[in-house]
Order: structure tokens, then sequence, then C-alpha cells
């Protein structure tokens, strides 16, 4: 019967390594089933950090650009006070001195 007991010892070990390799597949699924729906809401988070500071940007964009028409047109009003002010001859400075 010797054997007998080396076909009993194979498939121990044949059985043995297949469920091994079922449990390290399942381990792998599960760790896979658990980590998708954690980068998933990873991702959605960064891509609503990216977009609301797109947003900003564009707030701030939009104002800059307002206070910069302002800006324009007050030195444009002052550009035309200063054009229209009566201009001092050099003369009349060079003479007293």
């Amino acid at each position: 019967m010797p054997g007998l007991n080396w076909n009993y010892l194979m498939t121990d070990e044949v059985l043995g390594s297949g469920s091994l390799g079922l449990m390290v597949l399942l381990i792998i699924g599960v760790s896979v089933w658990l980590l998708c729906p954690i980068v998933e809401s990873t991702v959605k988070t960064r891509r609503k950090i990216r977009r609301s500071n797109y947003d900003a940007l564009l707030r701030e964009n939009k104002c800059l650009k307002d206070s910069l028409a302002e800006a324009r047109e007050e030195n444009d009003y002052l550009r035309k006070i200063y054009r229209n002010l009566p201009r001092r001859t050099e003369h009349r400075g060079q003479n007293a001195a």
C-alpha cells in the first residue's frame, strides 16, 4: 500500500495549493472591491477642488478686470483735466531767477 499513501499525499498537496491560490485570489478581489470606492471618492474630491480653484480664479480675474477698467477710466479723466490746465511758460520761471 505504499502507492496509496503517495496518491493521498499528492491529492492533499494539490488541494492545499489550489485552496491557497483561491484564497489569494479572494483576498485580492476583496481588497480591490474595498479600494475602488475609496479611489473613486478621492478622484471626485480632487476634481471638485480643482474646479472650485478654477472658479475662484475666474472670479478673481473678473474682479481684476473690473478694477483695471475703473483705473483706465480714472486715468483718462485725469489726462483730460491735465491737458485742459493752463500751462505756465518756462520763460517766466527763467526770467524770475
